[in-house]
């Protein structure tokens, strides 16, 4: 399934989330089995699919991470789940988990370190913009083997920000 095509919406990685949202709900409403009430079998359960369809590529598109796979799935280059980022970001999460966990049990402010994850994934962010938000899609293989990286960096990223949130 592609949710960007199920919601009739651009293949891009930076959304207007609010106005996905309207088109998410204008269709639920249009196409809502209780709509479909006095059809026949078959368009009652076309309408479910429908609905099931949508609710699934709603999920996908507004959550980033989430959209990223998805943007990553439809140009034909799927994030592996055993993806594993390099080295040199593996030891900055490393340290930057443990400086997670230093503040924490010292009670201090994580704000330089929530800026620090911020800046990085604002640049991981900027990467996958500039694959996904041009013209082509599929973008070409230099650009989509950058977004598939920024994926793989984003996926440790999201992961120590909400941590960080949870402080």
């Amino acid at each position: 399934m592609d949710a960007f095509e199920t919601l009739g919406i651009a293949r891009t990685f930076a959304l207007n989330v609010k106005e996905v949202e309207q088109r998410f709900r204008d269709l639920s409403r249009a196409t809502h089995p209780d709509r479909f009430a006095d059809k026949s079998p078959a368009e009652r359960r076309a309408a479910a699919e429908r609905t099931v369809a949508l609710n699934e590529a709603f999920r996908a598109v507004r959550d980033p991470m989430t959209r990223v796979l998805a943007l990553l799935s439809a140009a034909g280059r799927p994030l592996e789940e055993t993806a594993r980022a390099e080295p040199a970001l593996l030891m900055e999460i490393m340290e930057l988990r443990e400086a997670v966990d230093d503040a924490r049990s010292q009670g201090r402010s994580a704000e330089a370190l929530v800026d620090r994850v911020a800046s990085r994934v604002a640049d991981e962010e900027s990467t996958l913009r500039e694959a996904f938000d041009g013209t082509a899609f599929p973008p070409e293989n230099s650009l989509l083997d950058r977004a598939y990286l920024a994926g793989v960096r984003l996926k440790y990223l999201y992961r120590l920000r909400d941590e960080l949130d949870e402080i």
